[in-house]
C-alpha cells in the first residue's frame, strides 16, 4: 500500500509539473487562481482550527483537519 502511494504521488507530481511547464496552466492567468484555491484549501481549515483551540491542550492538531487530498484535487 506505501509504495503505490509513492508511485501515485510521484506520478501526480509529473502532472502537475507538466501542466504548469507546458499544459493549460503555463499561463500566469490561470495559475495563480488554482494555487490560491490549493493553498486556501490547505491553510483555511488549519487557522480555523487553530481559531477555535487557541490556549487548549489540543491546539497542536492543527495539521489533521489540514486535508492535502483536497488541495490535489484542485
Amino acid at each position: 500500500n506505501d509504495g503505490l502511494m509513492a508511485i501515485f504521488f510521484f506520478i501526480l507530481g509529473l502532472e502537475i509539473k507538466r501542466e504548469i511547464l507546458a499544459g493549460d496552466l503555463s499561463n500566469r492567468k490561470r495559475l495563480v487562481p488554482v494555487m490560491a484555491a490549493a493553498l486556501g484549501g490547505m491553510l483555511l481549515p488549519a487557522l480555523l482550527y487553530l481559531a477555535l483551540n487557541i490556549y487548549t491542550p489540543t491546539q497542536h492538531g492543527w495539521g489533521i483537519p489540514m486535508a492535502t487530498d483536497t488541495a490535489f484535487a484542485v
